[in-house]
Order: C-alpha cells, then sequence, then structure tokens
C-alpha cells in the first residue's frame, strides 16, 4: 500500500492571515538562499544575516521552491511513496525571490501572494558563463516590469571583491554579509506615491532600459533621455548624466533605489523637470565625475554610488546598525576552523567566568592582538605589554579581527558584557569602518556603542579612545577620516573619558612612527603596544581608583 506524504509550502498561496505585529519575509530560492559551503551555515547565510540586521519586529525564513523539494523528495523515496504539495495558509509580508533560472523566478513569482515581491538576481560567479547570465536577467528584468516587482540585482554589490567568494561556486561568508545589507535596504525602502513623469513630460517611449521605462523629452532646443524607475523613492530623487562617460551599473543601482535618470548632452537646470515633481536638486554627474549642490561627491577611488546614494538621503548608515560579524579566515590570527561566531562564544566564556573583571578591552584585530585569556587565537603580540600593565588587575581582550562599529554594537547587545558588568571598558574601534564609511557615519555607530553602554551597563565606566590613528601619510584616506571622525566624537558624553592617542604614533611630519606601526597603516608592532599600553595604564588607574 502506498503511503502519502505531504510536504508543507511555505510560499503563500492562500488568503492572508489576520494582522500581525511581527512583519514577515519568505526568502524563497535555492543553494546560495541556504548558503551551502559557509562555515557556521545557519548562522551566516544571507537570510541569517538579514534577520540579525533587522532585528525584533521581523520574521526571516528560508523557503525553497516546493514544487521542486516535493519531486526531489518523491525520486528520493521511489514508487513506495506519493508526495504531495499541502499550501501554507501563511502570506508573508515581503517575499525576496531569487533564482537564477528565469523559469524557476517566474513559477514562485506567480505563485507567491505576498504584499511586497522583490526579485533579487543571483551574482555573478567567478568564471561563470557571463553572456548566458545576461540571457537570463533579461529574461527575469522583463518579468519583473511586467509585474511591478521590485528588483535588486545582487552582482555589483559583490563582484568588486575577491573575499565575496570561497570559490568558483560558493560565496564566503563575507559576500553573504554584503547581500543581506543590500536586501536590509530593499526591505527598508519606502516608495512614494506614483507619478507618471512620462505624462507630465510628454514624453515619448524609448523603449526599455534594463526593463526600467524610457522615454524622449524635448527640452528648450535639445532632446534629453529620462529613465524611471518602477517605484519612485520618498521626495523623487533624480540624477543628472552629461558627457560621455556614462556608468550602467550605477545608473541601475539608483534606479534600483527609486531614481530618476536624466540623460543630456549638456548640463541641464531642470525646472520643468521640477514642476513634474521630482525633487529641487539632483545629483549631478559629468564624465562620471559626481557633484550634488555643487560639493564633489567621490573621494579616494571610492564607487561613486555610495556616495551618491549618501548625497540623496537613500543609503542606511550600517556603521550603527547593528550586526554580527562574519569574518572567517585564519589569517585573521586565529586557529583554523574558529570563525567570528567562535571568536564571540570565547569571549563570552571569559565574560562569564566567575569574578568581576576590571577592564575589558573591547574592539577589533587591534584590540584582538593585546591576546587576554582567549583560547582560539593565535597572534598575541600584544600580551606582553599589556600584561606588564594591567597584569595586578583582572582584565580581559574583547577585540575581534575584522570587526566594525556595527560588529560590537552586536556584541555587547547579544553577548554577556552587561552580565559581567566590568568596571571598565576601553573602548577602541571604527578604523575598519573606513573603507565604506563616511566620518559622520563611523562617529554615529561609535556614538551608538556609547549610548548603549550608557544606559545598560550602569555600573561600567567607560575610557573611549574611538579609532587609533591609520594610513601611513597625511593625506591618506584614512588618516583624513580617522581626523574627521575624532573631531566628531570628542564632543561624546561618557561616563568616564575620551582620549586622543595621536601624539603618541604620529611624527612631527604627521607620519605614522614606522618602529610602531606594520607597513599596512593600521596594525601595531610589539613596540606599538608598548607605547599603547603605557599611554592607557595612568588613566586605567585612576578610573578604577
Amino acid at each position: 500500500m502506498k503511503k502519502l506524504l505531504f510536504l508543507f509550502a511555505v510560499i503563500a498561496f492562500g488568503p492572508p492571515v489576520s494582522a500581525q505585529k511581527t512583519i514577515g519575509i519568505s526568502c524563497i530560492g535555492d543553494s546560495i538562499m541556504f548558503g551551502n559551503g559557509l562555515p557556521s551555515r545557519e548562522r551566516n547565510n544571507f537570510p541569517a544575516q538579514l534577520q540579525n540586521m533587522l532585528g525584533k519586529g521581523y520574521a526571516v525564513t528560508k523557503d525553497d521552491d516546493p514544487d521542486m523539494l516535493a519531486a526531489k523528495l518523491q525520486n528520493k523515496l521511489g514508487k513506495g511513496h506519493i508526495v504531495s504539495v499541502e499550501k501554507s495558509s501563511r502570506v508573508p509580508d515581503i517575499a525576496i525571490i531569487c533564482f537564477a533560472d528565469e523559469r524557476r523566478m517566474d513559477s514562485a513569482v506567480l505563485a507567491c501572494k505576498a504584499k511586497r515581491i522583490i526579485i533579487a538576481l543571483p551574482p555573478v560567479f567567478p568564471g561563470g558563463d557571463l553572456g548566458d547570465r545576461e540571457r537570463r536577467m533579461s529574461a527575469i528584468r522583463a518579468l519583473a516590469a511586467e509585474r511591478l516587482c521590485e528588483i535588486v540585482d545582487l552582482a555589483p554589490v559583490i563582484a568588486a571583491k575577491s573575499e565575496n567568494f570561497q570559490d568558483a561556486m560558493h560565496l564566503s561568508s563575507l559576500g553573504a554579509t554584503e547581500i543581506a545589507r543590500r536586501l536590509y535596504e530593499a526591505v527598508q525602502f519606502r516608495s512614494a506615491a506614483p507619478i507618471d513623469v512620462v505624462q507630465r513630460l510628454g514624453g515619448q517611449s524609448l523603449g526599455s532600459f534594463y526593463g526600467f521605462r524610457k522615454f524622449d523629452v524635448s527640452e528648450g532646443h535639445q532632446n534629453i533621455t529620462v529613465i524611471s524607475p518602477v517605484h519612485p523613492a520618498k521626495g523623487y530623487p533624480w540624477a543628472q548624466v552629461s558627457g560621455d562617460k556614462t556608468d550602467s551599473a550605477t545608473l541601475l543601482g539608483l534606479l534600483e533605489r527609486g531614481v530618476h535618470i536624466v540623460i543630456s548632452a549638456n548640463t541641464i537646470h531642470g525646472p520643468r523637470l521640477q514642476k513634474a515633481g521630482l525633487a529641487p536638486k539632483p545629483a549631478i554627474s559629468t564624465n562620471n565625475t559626481w557633484t550634488y549642490d555643487g560639493t564633489p561627491l567621490v573621494h579616494f577611488g571610492e564607487r561613486p554610488l555610495p556616495a551618491v546614494l549618501r548625497a540623496l538621503h537613500l543609503q542606511p548608515n550600517f556603521a550603527a546598525i547593528a550586526a554580527p560579524g562574519s569574518e572567517y579566515r585564519s589569517g585573521a590570527g586565529w586557529f583554523p576552523g574558529k570563525d567570528w561566531w567562535a571568536q564571540h562564544g570565547n569571549i563570552d566564556s571569559l565574560l562569564r567566568a566567575p569574578g568581576q573583571l576590571d577592564v575589558v578591552f573591547l574592539g577589533n584585530s587591534i584590540t584582538q592582538g593585546t591576546g587576554g585569556h582567549r583560547t582560539t587565537t593565535t597572534y598575541k603580540p600584544g600580551f606582553a605589554a599589556f600584561d606588564s600593565a594591567f597584569g595586578m588587575y583582572r582584565w580581559e581582550s574583547a577585540g575581534i579581527s575584522g570587526d566594525r562599529t556595527q560588529n560590537v554594537l552586536w556584541r555587547l547587545q547579544n553577548g554577556a558584557y552587561r552580565a559581567a558588568a566590568p568596571r571598565l571598558i576601553v573602548l577602541t574601534i571604527g578604523v575598519n569602518n573606513f573603507p565604506d564609511n563616511g566620518p559622520e557615519e563611523v562617529a554615529a555607530g561609535i556614538k551608538a556603542i556609547v549610548k548603549w553602554i550608557g544606559k545598560h551597563m550602569p555600573k561600567t565606566k567607560l575610557l573611549l579612545i574611538g579609532p587609533l590613528p591609520a594610513g601611513n601619510k597625511p593625506g591618506d584616506m584614512r588618516r583624513i577620516k580617522y581626523e574627521k571622525t575624532h573631531a566628531i566624537i570628542q564632543g561624546l558624553a561618557v561616563r568616564g573619558r575620551y582620549l586622543p592617542l595621536g601624539n603618541i604614533f604620529i611624527l612631527p611630519d604627521g607620519s605614522l612612527d614606522p618602529e610602531l606601526y606594520s607597513r599596512d597603516g593600521i596594525h601595531l608592532q610589539p613596540a606599538g603596544y608598548q607605547a599603547w599600553a603605557k599611554a592607557l595604564k595612568p588613566v586605567v588607574d585612576e578610573m578604577l581608583r
């Protein structure tokens, strides 16, 4: 007798359930969604990372195509069983669908009854067939335009860094972080009421630009091309592009985020565009040099898109959004197989040990180098100096290589720091944010940490160091961001002290002391740890009296 097995599908087909306080997000896809090949897979796949970024008020689930699962199960069980798909009545508020195959994508979109559908175009893996991908993605873009779905292209999000891939077939956990950030943006996006710019401007259709409507408008003595987003952002921001160089990846990134694009041979002032409902001021690109309100936006060779988004107030400040780290490489000074989660767990076990801690040094790899009594790290160049200076106290190193302000904030919120209630925390953080964040954003991340400690750890004093000096020369991007960040955080109210340490590491000519710093202009030599401990000791002694 054949057995009947039911596979319960979690792609919502039935009527909506009653209103809930928690926003449900269903991530629908294949192996990339489940993080195949990732270390700490259940914690590092991008739906799990997205959940951590969104926090309370959201419930993110990983859902595969139910019919595909049923077929796999049927093949595995054989003729003695009949597999049937039982449709769930749960309807998520948001569905994020990611398949490389346009047919599976189409089936999932048709089946899904979510209030919002976000189509995520999968990343390009090293060695992938770009021609085949472009054909598939073109079909998916057309599908998204037809169904008025939001669209997010994950390819440019992680293509810039080889560290985002483990190999030719698998993302790394760092790549999953980049995807989670982009999806966080998409989830938090709030569209404006739709306006028909085409009708208001009397435009003539020119077809599409990667699935976005493109039309021609007569403006004075010249014709301009206007490309409309499917869902305009609040305030109806727009970007004006002129000159010979047009970065299509930047334009697509802006369109995905609700920005209208205006392409013209020459600079225009745009009163007619403003009258049609677009914002008073556009971001302007001339030969791919971007400005906003006359201010240059792109510095130090960074990609234009993040800078333009910040100017248009469309970029979340990830430096102040609590999130766990995702570093996994043993080159971070860890034993093989001991990833970020192992470091976090090791630190928590030390915080939970009997007896009150006097000092916890909290930060990134520079702080990790002080060693403490960690059992999962291999590189402790500062242990001798710090144990000599602070050996009379119960002290621990809570630095994790690669950590940024958002990672420290998450560790505080989800670790044993509050329960441990050390007498003093020495906070040295921010330098790893410099490649992706501006000084104001880094300072906001530090401020969020200071505020959390002040509210939740009332018996703990704080010695705020901020980022240590970085960048070998005065004009280095990291040095400029270091100086601007400290100019902001020096005014933070802390239960304790603010202690900038530039004077002990920077020579009179503005360069970093090579006897104290490694060549990378970030990490300390053993002599640097000696100088750091010497500068900290009288202040720590005073604060612990």
